[in-house]
């Protein structure tokens, strides 16, 4: 096995997870400096930031309820073969704990 091609998958990975860390420490600075000025939408020389909005949903009592009986009834199919699945194939990397 080629161990090269698995050293720079790992280390890609790492950087990945380094860099999404940092962008996300930015993302506050960034956010509030666009609230500071008043813009949704900031064009640059590096590409354009907006502030995206989502809805967070609350829901009510009885559809928590439903919400709950209709993940056992998934499960109980699951368990009695009546619900189908489809296998995915993916790389699961953990780093190791040694530096």
């Amino acid at each position: 096995m080629n161990k090269k091609i698995f050293q720079k998958y790992a280390q890609i990975k790492n950087q990945i997870k380094e860099l999404q860390l940092e962008a996300k420490e930015i993302e506050k600075s960034v956010l509030e400096e666009m609230k500071k000025a008043g813009a949704e939408i900031v064009k640059s020389d590096w590409g354009t930031f907006s502030i995206a909005k989502r809805r967070i949903w609350t829901y009510s009592p009885k559809v928590i309820d439903l919400s709950e009986k209709l993940r056992l009834l998934k499960k109980e199919e699951e368990e009695k073969g009546i619900a189908s699945y489809k296998i995915n194939e993916n790389i699961v990397f953990r780093p190791s704990l040694k530096k």
